[in-house]
């Protein structure tokens, strides 16, 4: 469900050795902007950091929000 207020919500995670891995997220009053780490498995040498690519989620999110939800952008 969409609201007026954006939001970070996670909105799919990868479960690593029983802990969940947040891997793709979005703005909750956007339609279309979804943030998302891209993660080849067959590629992967080294363990998923769960608070990295948390952190690289919320950047991407608060670049989106400074770009789009900005105090010079119109709600209308």
């Amino acid at each position: 469900m969409r609201t007026n207020e954006p939001t970070f919500r996670v909105t799919r995670e990868i479960t690593y050795r029983g802990k969940k891995i947040p891997i793709q997220a979005e703005c909750s009053a956007c339609a279309d902007a979804q943030f998302t780490i891209n993660i080849d498995k067959r590629k992967t040498y080294h363990e998923p950091d769960r608070e990295r690519y948390l952190s690289t989620l919320k950047r991407r999110f608060d670049a989106h929000l400074k770009l789009i939800h900005g105090p010079d952008s119109k709600d209308d």
